[in-house]
């Protein structure tokens, strides 16, 4: 748990950790050069897995987590943002499941948010629980207070970089590339939303932070991309479907396809499935009308395989309507 003058909140952050039914465990939390009463608030417990350190200074984001890996003494790391909470049984969930799975890496979950007095909003985070490796070419797949991993890899992977506020997104794909990830379905943690959050800082400084990390990621795959297909793969990326022709995010899709074909990095059908996936999902967002169905499987991706009943049915009414409101309104001849 880093904290940076996190009075209001920390001491529901602690107490949601020493609650835990899974007691092994210490709590390191690394006090970045908090001047308010974070310090008092924390040694206002008197439990021995409490274990404080101080940085120098108020030294940011990216250093007072990578010094929390090496001061850290577990097999895990799980990370807990001292504003948020834990559900009670988190850390015996995502301990279990990471021994059951010995192969991965990493594992995160759902969150459902909060306000700052600690109220429900009733919206929630909901994470992808299949194919989650490929997921990260289409948005950040995990959240980063629900993260569990095992901590041999984070050190092997040098930790955190300086991508802050994304530093968090960029360990992942890094992890993502060599391992194999996952995600629980099932709520680890109450998200609290307030001004502070990343979520409240400038659009244009989370978006050429996340740009740099994708481009960074392309580079490591052997793909550099011009500005122009970088741009519309990040609009793809934050799901900003509305800013791209149907034409542009197919140009996208066709990129990674050949991408991974070139690499290698995922069998191709169940890439091409997922590509599928997301292209039946964003023209139902787009409503191309009596296109539909053929720009639905006239891709090269597309695999009649591919296709649901339910998707079928939903494409073939808006082909259909689409035809329909045409005929519908073409003026009428004698």
């Amino acid at each position: 748990m880093a904290a940076y003058n996190a009075e209001k909140y920390i001491k529901q952050a602690i107490a949601s950790i020493l609650q835990q039914p899974f007691e092994d465990f210490e709590l390191l939390i690394v006090n970045d050069g908090s001047t308010d009463q974070t310090v008092a608030e924390v040694q206002s417990f008197e439990d021995p897995r409490i274990r404080l350190i101080h940085n120098a200074s108020n030294m940011g984001l990216v250093y007072t987590r990578n010094r929390a890996l090496e001061e850290a003494r577990g097999e895990f790391v799980a990370v807990l943002d001292s504003d948020d909470i834990a559900v009670p049984d988190r850390l015996q969930a995502q301990h279990a499941f990471m021994q059951q799975h010995p192969e991965v890496a990493l594992c995160s979950g759902h969150a459902a948010l909060i306000d700052e007095e600690g109220t429900a909003t009733g919206q929630r985070f909901i994470v992808p629980t299949d194919d989650v490796n490929m997921e990260v070419f289409f948005g950040n797949p995990f959240i980063n207070p629900a993260a569990m991993f095992r901590t041999a890899i984070l050190r092997e992977l040098g930790g955190y970089r300086d991508f802050a506020p994304a530093e968090d997104f960029d360990f992942f794909l890094r992890v993502s590339e060599k391992y194999p990830v996952a995600n629980l379905d099932q709520l680890l943690v109450y998200y609290r939303v307030h001004g502070q959050n990343t979520s409240a800082i400038k659009p244009a400084k989370i978006r050429k932070i996340e740009t740099d990390i994708l481009k960074d990621m392309y580079i490591r795959w052997g793909m550099p991309l011009d500005d122009r297909l970088l741009d519309l793969q990040y609009l793809l990326f934050a799901k900003n479907y509305e800013a791209m022709s149907i034409a542009e995010v197919i140009l996208v899709m066709n990129m990674l396809r050949k991408a991974n074909r070139e690499s290698g990095r995922f069998p191709i059908r169940d890439f091409d499935a997922l590509l599928f996936k997301k292209w039946y999902n964003i023209l139902m967002i787009k409503k191309p009308g009596k296109a539909a169905l053929s720009l639905l499987l006239g891709q090269e991706w597309s695999d009649i395989s591919f296709v649901t009943f339910k998707q079928f049915r939903r494409v073939f009414k808006q082909t259909f309507w689409g035809l329909f409101r045409k005929k519908k309104n073409r003026p009428f001849k004698a």
